[in-house]
């Protein structure tokens, strides 16, 4: 399998499993603690398939960038309510929210970060 159809795969596999943690949590604001790390295990999958100096290189830069954005994201939410945006989604459509979700925000944040 081509390394962008791995990508691909891997960004819709993690943004799924976040998605069902934020069913359990009831926040959708997860997602945002998970954007720069999902970043770093794709760039690190993605260097599996072009191993070399270079690839490590980018992909140890981009964990580094990943991790600490996530660190920082968790930080300043922590404590905090659903961001408003996601609860407004919650809230103009609640039967549906769950489905709606995963598709308006965790697979198109997939599909961006993959």
């Amino acid at each position: 399998m081509h390394a962008l159809a791995w990508g691909a795969a891997a960004a819709a596999l993690l943004f799924t499993v976040v998605w069902l943690a934020s069913l359990r949590a009831r926040d959708v604001s997860l997602v945002d603690r998970f954007w720069g790390p999902g970043f770093a295990i794709l760039a690190n999958l993605y260097a599996l398939h072009a191993p070399g100096p270079c690839a490590f290189l980018v992909a140890s830069l981009v964990t580094l960038w990943g991790l600490r954005l996530g660190w920082h994201i968790h930080r300043r939410n922590q404590g905090h309510a659903e961001d408003p945006r996601y609860a407004a989604m919650r809230a103009r459509s609640p039967r549906t929210f769950a489905y709606t979700s995963l598709v308006t925000v965790f697979l198109l944040q997939a599909a961006l970060a993959g």
